[in-house]
């Protein structure tokens, strides 16, 4: 008797235990499930943070590879005008879909201004170009009257806006226009009373004059030869400096040296002419 309810109590204490067992097992998985549910969440936060941040970075980069390509880039130019080369190379900065050159190039290739030929009025806020600059410590020739003329012309004229020697312009210029054959000669004489110790400027063939033009130009004082320039058209223009101690009528000389039959259409420039006291 005593044996059957021992196994009795056994029996019913492992059937206590199973059902306590079973019992417990939906709470264990509950958990277990809050437990993934939370890392899941945690997880899908971080990887929708990484990717904003890989969008961030995705748009850096996007910006930073923009403003590389809108950089300025340096480039070098061949510059050619009116079909002629001028020998020489600009640098160009591109930058915001525009072209800019450093302000000297602008002046000596765009304008035709030498170095002499312009200066910075640091006083008055101004760029001085060509004809306006003040600064030369002397007189300009062009803009004296002169005393006496000879020779045959087609024109001459003083300190035209058009004047371009080998792609190169001048304001300050004194012009003899001729269409004849070679040896024709035109003489501009000024009284200058002795007060002047040099005369300097540059001298050439204006661009407009025909093909294969020769000329020359003189330079007297008081009737004695002091300088003679040869030049043709597309030469370089030349550079001459002249002693006038002492001289009381200078003499400026032009001639054709080209023969044609039909004649040649001749445009020979003084450029520049300084006259310094």
């Amino acid at each position: 008797m005593k044996k059957r309810l021992l196994a009795f109590l056994s029996f019913v204490i492992l059937i206590s235990f199973a059902l306590g067992v079973v019992a417990s097992s939906p709470t264990n998985y509950k958990v277990l499930y809050e437990k993934l549910l939370k890392d899941y969440n945690v997880l899908k936060s971080e990887n929708q943070k990484l990717k904003n941040e890989v969008t961030t970075l995705k748009k850096k980069t996007d910006d930073l590879q923009k403003k590389v390509t809108s950089l300025p880039q340096l480039s070098y130019y061949d510059i050619v005008v009116n079909g002629v080369p001028t020998a020489q190379k600009v640098p160009f900065i591109s930058y915001g879909g525009r072209r800019y050159v450093h302000f000297d190039s602008m002046l000596k290739t765009f304008l035709n201004v030498g170095d002499t030929g312009y200066i910075f009025n640091d006083q008055t806020k101004r760029v001085e170009i060509g004809a306006f600059v003040k600064n030369k410590n002397g007189v300009w020739l062009s803009d004296l009257e002169y005393f006496d003329r000879e020779g045959s012309y087609n024109g001459f004229g003083f300190n035209a806006t058009d004047i371009v020697v080998n792609g190169k312009k001048f304001y300050k210029n004194i012009w003899w226009k001729f269409h004849g054959w070679k040896g024709y000669k035109f003489n501009l004489t000024y009284k200058l009373h002795g007060k002047y110790k040099k005369l300097q400027f540059k001298y050439g063939i204006d661009d407009d004059s025909d093909k294969g033009i020769q000329a020359a130009v003189r330079v007297y004082g008081d009737n004695e030869i002091l300088g003679e320039f040869k030049t043709e058209l597309y030469d370089d223009p030349g550079l001459a400096s002249i002693d006038l101690t002492g001289v009381n009528y200078l003499t400026l000389e032009f001639e054709t040296l080209t023969n044609s039959s039909g004649g040649y259409n001749c445009i020979i420039t003084i450029c520049d002419p300084l006259l310094i006291p």
